[in-house]
């Protein structure tokens, strides 16, 4: 018997509804590294990417992270390339994956 997990995200239809995190597999060069397949993708409903802002931004200054007794907290503010770079780099390369990529 074979499970459906089609599931609609607005007017998105995706097959499986697990997304990354967004953050949490960068933008493109991330997932590279990984060594992503495309079989590993195809259980994956979409790709959320870290945040993208019109203009590139360095982020905060270290340290972005600091342990706590309850856990890891970070700040890292943002930092990208911007959108043209995004538009041009890393969007063609995460359509590869034949996924759709949710911008954050």
């Amino acid at each position: 018997m074979e499970h459906q997990l089609e599931t609609q995200l607005g007017s998105l239809r995706l097959r499986s509804p697990l997304l990354t995190a967004s953050g949490t597999s960068g933008s493109a060069d991330e997932l590279a590294g990984l060594s992503v397949s495309k079989a590993t993708a195809a259980a994956l409903g979409a790709f959320v990417t870290k945040g993208v802002t019109l203009a590139p931004r360095q982020g905060n200054p270290e340290p972005r992270i600091i342990e706590t007794r309850a856990g890891l907290l970070n700040s890292i503010g943002l930092q990208n390339k911007g959108a043209d770079r995004f538009l041009n780099e890393d969007l063609p390369k995460l359509r590869q994956y034949g996924l759709p990529v949710i911008v954050n």
